[in-house]
Order: C-alpha cells, then sequence, then structure tokens
C-alpha cells in the first residue's frame, strides 16, 4: 500500500519521522527527519535546493526533508516510500 504525499507530509510537519524508503539504487534507507520549522532551519520547508551556482527545484515526486542525524536536506521519491514511523509528536494536545 503506497503512503500518500499528504500523509507523509502531515506525519513530518507535525513531528520527528523515520522513514523508510527505496534508494534509486535499489538500497534500502532509513532516515530520521522532519519538516517541522522548530527544526528546519529558517523554520520552513526548502522549496528549492541549491548546488554551486545551479538551483535544483524538487518535483511533485520527490520530497525534500530535514535529516536530522546528518544535519543537511535529504530528498526521496514519494512512491519509494514503504513506511513512516513518528517517533515524536512535536504537536500541542490543545484542549486535553
Amino acid at each position: 500500500m503506497m503512503i500518500s504525499k499528504k500523509e507523509i507530509l502531515k506525519s513530518l510537519r507535525e513531528g520527528i519521522c523515520n522513514v523508510r524508503f527505496t534508494k534509486v539504487d535499489g538500497s534500502l534507507r532509513v532516515l530520521r527527519c522532519t519538516l517541522h520549522p522548530d527544526y528546519v532551519p529558517g523554520g520552513s520547508e526548502r522549496k528549492e535546493k541549491s548546488n554551486n551556482t545551479k538551483r535544483h527545484y524538487v518535483s511533485d515526486n520527490v520530497l525534500a526533508v530535514w535529516d536530522l542525524d546528518e544535519l543537511h536536506w535529504k530528498s526521496f521519491r514519494i512512491n519509494s516510500v514503504e513506511k513512516v514511523d513518528v517517533l515524536q509528536s512535536l504537536v500541542e494536545n490543545v484542549g486535553r
């Protein structure tokens, strides 16, 4: 069962996650990452990534996330995601 981009984004924006996906070379990777503004540099999601003077825009099929272990941006293809585990929710439960 494929996980939707909407579901992946919701989990990443609300907390710290382990995202399990298959890399382009076929190997399996688990990435501890987030899109929560308290952890992402500048407090918002990255719209583009720069490589020297070139700029590469992330497509609708690729998601850029903040790697919490290496402290830089990583990306993966949405359709390669096998599982998303929320390790820590950073959303306050209002009214509970």
